[in-house]
């Protein structure tokens, strides 16, 4: 079979979206393409379309016939990432305590320095709001265990920081595009972009399932020198992708219509800031939405988004992080107290009950009820209860905590929800303090939430065994999914469901 070059084409479209500049005002959102990663760490692909693909391999271009295509990766030279050590993180009407944070940090010996990220948008008022962040950045370093160090030690020190990869130079590589079925094969270089008029099918590899997608595909070279996949796609596509695939797409229309503006907002909000220093927008998965592409749409889906078109949570003067979760448990989350980032005050710890009933004040009579909540139709999480005896629970933490035989767990303080702020575990070698929602959950084998007592009880065998009673799945941030639906289901329209889980938000619209 022999190896062709693929035909130099003049004009040839590059293979990467050039992202806006730092505080840019978007004039249009429906004018945005989303950079999606999809996949990682492959050095073989199978994909398959409809329609002829469109091949761009740096200046080359050509056109495949529709059908089944591998792309094989044969050698590379991997992306290069250092990483930077973030300490404070600074809303738009913070940004004037930035030079104070710099000068206190200076004073301690570091050479920090003020990132500014995200953009502002163009209301179809023809005002503007904010959706830009203010980093203070205390250090840059060449590797991520550097950076784990230093983050560790400030955190000794009382603390807490976060890293973030940043893309210093990206990965090249060569490799073959082949159709066994054609007896073709093309020679190229890497980065490649594949773009179709009909869905490009990706097939099911390891982890991954088989699925298919309407936007451009990016194939790149990563850090470990092995092949990525990253969508390039509008919007409204993506969100029409991501509503079926975080909510039920036969649950009431006021609650689906909720969901894609929170979705909407918070993709805004996000877009040019978590995964930005990386080079692309957003993952499929869960840590930022569920993506399931063009196959995962769903036409009630799709007529939330398009019912909804352009409009976002706003307090007048910025755009509102529009996060949600699956269940809260009858009372949603400080955003401060799951993640590290400024206490938002339109995402405030808030009753989610139907009725008056007791609060998380008492947490162990808030556990061991069931109070009116709208999220008690998720009848499964909204309480819950999990049982490890001692060896399991020794099993589960001495995988990120050498502390040996685990003793004893000391349950901290707690957020409004009841949703725990640090742990520390006791072990025959040693202790271990856990901070923040997501890394406690994790701890013991990925719990629905944060929101939990511990009880010890003699199990049949005698030995002693960890009874774990929770409430709510997720960060209890935001809107509550579940009770989103109670709410739709008890007639509130979809702005009184968003007015309640964001306090001061309105439904503003951008062009």
């Amino acid at each position: 079979m022999l190896l062709a070059a693929l035909a130099v084409v003049a004009n040839a479209q590059p293979t990467s979206t050039n992202l806006t500049p730092d505080g840019a005002v978007i004039e249009d959102i429906n004018a945005e393409r989303l950079l999606i990663r999809l996949r990682e760490s492959l050095r073989t692909i199978s994909l398959s379309s409809d329609a002829p693909i469109r091949v761009t391999s740096g200046p080359y271009e050509s056109e495949l016939p529709a059908g089944k295509w591998n792309i094989q990766l044969n050698d590379s030279t991997p992306a290069q990432f250092r990483y930077r050590v973030i300490v404070k993180g600074l809303n738009p009407d913070e940004f004037d305590e930035a030079p104070q944070h710099l000068k206190e940090w200076r004073a301690r010996g570091y050479t920090p320095e003020s990132m500014m990220l995200g953009h502002r948008l163009r209301l179809a008022s023809g005002e503007t709001i904010d959706a830009r962040v203010l980093w203070i950045c205390l250090a840059v370093r060449d590797t991520k265990l550097q950076a784990e160090t230093l983050r560790n030690e400030l955190e000794a020190e009382g603390t807490w920081a976060w890293q973030r990869a940043e893309l210093s130079t990206t990965g090249s590589g060569k490799g073959a595009l082949s159709s066994a079925a054609l007896g073709k094969a093309y020679a190229i270089t890497f980065p490649v972009t594949l773009t179709s008029s009909q869905p490009i099918t990706i097939a099911k590899q390891n982890v991954y399932e088989s699925r298919s997608y309407s936007g451009d595909l990016i194939l790149e070279i990563g850090g470990d020198g092995a092949l990525t996949v990253t969508e390039r796609v509008g919007i409204s596509d993506y969100l029409s992708g991501v509503l079926p695939s975080e909510m039920p797409a036969l649950w009431p229309t006021d609650a689906l219509k909720a969901q894609a503006i929170a979705a909407r907002s918070d993709v805004l909000a996000h877009m040019r800031v978590k995964h930005f220093l990386s080079g692309f927008h957003f993952t499929d998965t869960v840590r930022d939405r569920a993506y399931k592409g063009a196959g995962g749409r769903h036409p009630a889906a799709d007529a939330a988004v398009a019912a909804t078109r352009g409009e976002v949570l706003s307090d007048g003067a910025r755009l509102l992080p529009g996060v949600f979760s699956a269940t809260c448990g009858g009372w949603t989350e400080d955003n401060d107290t799951v993640w590290s980032a400024p206490g938002d005050a339109a995402l405030r710890g808030r009753s989610d009950l139907s009725a008056a009933a007791a609060s998380p004040t008492n947490i162990r009579k808030w556990l061991k009820s069931t109070p009116p909540g709208y999220c008690t139709y998720d009848n499964k999480h909204f309480r819950w209860k999990r049982r490890f005896s001692r060896a399991e629970l020794t099993r589960m933490v001495n995988q990120k905590h050498n502390i040996g035989r685990v003793q004893r767990v000391e349950l901290g303080d707690r957020g409004s929800s009841g949703r725990l702020k640090w742990i520390r575990v006791y072990g025959a070698k040693g202790n271990a303090t856990v901070k923040k929602e997501l890394p406690i959950r994790q701890l013991f084998g990925s719990l629905p939430s944060a929101m939990f007592i511990i009880d010890e009880a003699k199990g049949a065998n005698g030995q002693t065994e960890f009874i774990f009673t929770g409430g709510g799945r997720g960060h209890g941030v935001g809107l509550c999914q579940y009770g989103a639906r109670g709410m739709a289901e008890a007639g509130q329209g979809y702005g009184a469901i968003l007015r309640h889980y964001y306090a001061g938000s309105t439904v503003a619209k951008v062009k």
